[in-house]
């Protein structure tokens, strides 16, 4: 009896041997959480690559709109850089570089017609009574002694510059680079605004 108790055992120990052997050899199934995923991007490949991509395009803007720096044979007949821009008598203080005039593209004859000048003469002029922005600063192109419409400062732009200096201090402006028209592009201007020294200030009032 107790030979056949001690062969049972084992017996027993021996199955569950086996089975366990057997278990551990089976083949795991392709479930999904077994299966390393391979087509998924490496986030930080990824980043890389999107920061690469912002910051060329960056560069591309800074270059576009800073064409001053670039050699002119670079770009193509419709756009003219003025170089160097010239200091306008008797204003000393630059509170604008390379400022972008807004609708331009509603002017684009007159801007054209700036393009063809040998020396482009500009004026700009403070429009308090305009219905729609009080701070409104106009530009005009000034030829022959007549002035044409070119645009407007952009409205955050004027109201900044509402809010530095007073409406007595007269503003002077000298183009920096003119965009011709085209089938594929809008006309726009880029100037540098010009102010008398600070200290001068006060006797501009009346």
């Amino acid at each position: 009896m107790e030979t056949l108790l001690w062969a049972m055992l084992i017996a027993t120990i021996f199955i569950a041997v086996y089975a366990a052997i057997k278990l551990i050899d089976r083949p795991i199934p392709p479930d999904s959480r077994f299966v390393k995923p391979t087509n998924i991007p490496n986030k930080h490949e990824h980043h890389e690559t999107s920061l690469e991509y912002e910051l060329n395009r960056l560069e591309q803007n800074i270059a576009r709109s800073r064409a001053i720096h670039i050699p002119e044979d670079e770009f193509d007949e419709h756009i003219r850089n003025i170089d160097p821009v010239p200091r306008p008598e008797g204003f000393h203080k630059k509170w604008a570089w390379n400022q972008k005039v807004a609708g331009t593209q509603s002017y684009a004859q007159n801007v054209d017609t700036l393009f063809d000048e040998e020396s482009p003469d500009i004026i700009i002029e403070r429009e308090p009574t305009n219905p729609y922005d009080i701070n409104a600063i106009a530009v005009f192109s000034l030829i022959n002694g007549e002035k044409h419409q070119l645009g407007y400062l952009p409205k955050p732009d004027a109201a900044r510059f509402a809010a530095e200096v007073p409406h007595y201090v007269p503003i002077a402006a000298e183009v920096r680079a003119i965009y011709r028209k085209t089938s594929n592009t809008a006309a726009g201007l880029r100037i540098d605004i010009w102010l008398p020294r600070t200290n001068l200030w006060n006797k501009f009032k009346t």
